[in-house]
């Protein structure tokens, strides 16, 4: 409990503005840059909670890969050579190394740096545009999905090694892929593929074999395995209108999970029972539904002119931390930080600050 609530007030301190500079020499003397007044989003911490990866923005600047340290001692741009806008930054499962997508000559490609030194590689190297970089659990691999803009079957499920030394096609003729992600224990890559008729699939990295898991009949996305790689909750409108589904890896256990979500919201697990979504009533609320009962639990709530952003759990699912605004209210009309328990008490704000935190992972 102590490490959490370090790195609580660690975060706490970063995201206030970056002020204490002082709170360990060591880390200050690598950290060296002092933090600008910029906005800050796509947050996610190493494995070992040391650091955090983050996209920078500098008012008429495009935004950048930095890493930034969480007791405040300012950050360290990562891949500066790599020009274009940078997005989704993916920690490897060691710590070491990050992956992301940058533009580079007109079209996404997908880099790899190290977080020691700041160098970067590209490993795509396709006339496409290259996104949704997933690690496999070794470390070796990435997955990610090379696209041609079209809806017919010319996407590709590309698996690159993370040194650039090798790059293959695992899976070829693809429909649109809205979502990918490889599953823990590495056997799947988990896909969302097709326009407006999204089917999840898994996808052997190494055979390419092809597995339908839904019918496609609604549009399936937004798919996020479960933490012990049994189940994937997805988001569909296969019934008229969004809801979270659920069907196990062997292709069973179908069902729906909730119907009253936003309709932007998309599942995020909390454990291996429990998933969160966003729902919109009255007012937006962070949901928590249980995946084996379909008990659900109203966490917290906001004005109907707020929104939460995706939420990220603590490896245990004891805590929660989420982002979000409210236009309605000035001290809030950029995202703001929150942590809470899980079951809703213990709500705290950890953030004051005009700037925006997105998608927050934990540590643990």
């Amino acid at each position: 409990m102590a490490r959490k609530l370090l790195v609580i007030i660690g975060l706490a301190i970063l995201l206030s503005g970056c002020a204490g500079v002082s709170a360990a020499q060591s880390l200050a003397d690598e950290f060296r840059q002092p933090c600008p007044n910029v906005q800050y989003w796509g947050l996610r911490w190493s494995p070992d909670g040391n650091s955090l990866a983050a996209l920078i923005y500098v008012s008429g600047q495009e935004p950048q890969l930095a890493l930034m340290s969480p007791i405040g001692a300012g950050f360290r741009p990562l891949a500066r050579a790599v020009p274009g806008v940078k997005d989704d930054p993916q920690w490897s499962p060691d710590g070491t190394r990050l992956a992301f997508t940058a533009r580079y000559q007109n079209n996404i490609d997908v880099f790899v740096a190290r977080t020691d030194d700041g160098a970067a590689w590209r490993i795509s190297h396709r006339r496409q545009n290259d996104v949704r970089p997933s690690w496999s659990p070794d470390g070796e691999w990435i997955a990610y999905a090379a696209l041609d803009g079209r809806a017919d079957p010319g996407n590709r499920i590309m698996v690159a090694r993370a040194d650039g030394r090798e790059e293959r096609v695992a899976r070829a003729g693809s429909a649109l892929i809205n979502a990918l992600a490889w599953s823990p224990d590495g056997q799947w890559i988990a896909i969302s593929a097709g326009a407006g008729k999204g089917a999840i699939m898994l996808v052997d990295p190494i055979s390419g074999e092809q597995t339908r898991l839904t019918d496609g009949l609604g549009d399936d996305q937004a798919l996020a395995w479960s933490p012990d790689g049994t189940r994937i909750a997805f988001a569909s409108y296969r019934e008229g209108y969004r809801g979270i589904y659920l069907i196990n890896v062997d292709g069973t256990g179908f069902r729906r999970l909730a119907t009253d979500i936003d309709s932007q919201a998309v599942p995020v697990w909390a454990d291996a029972r429990r998933v969160s979504y966003l729902t919109r009533g009255p007012e937006y609320a962070l949901t928590l539904a249980d995946a084996n009962t379909g008990e659900t639990q109203q966490l917290t709530e906001f004005p109907v002119d707020g929104y939460f952003n995706p939420p990220a759990w603590s490896a245990d699912g004891s805590q929660v931390a989420f982002t979000a605004y409210d236009h309605s209210n000035p001290a809030m009309a950029s995202s703001e930080a929150f942590l809470m328990n899980h079951d809703g008490s213990g709500l705290a704000r950890l953030t004051d600050n005009p700037g925006k935190y997105q998608c927050l992972r934990w540590p643990f």
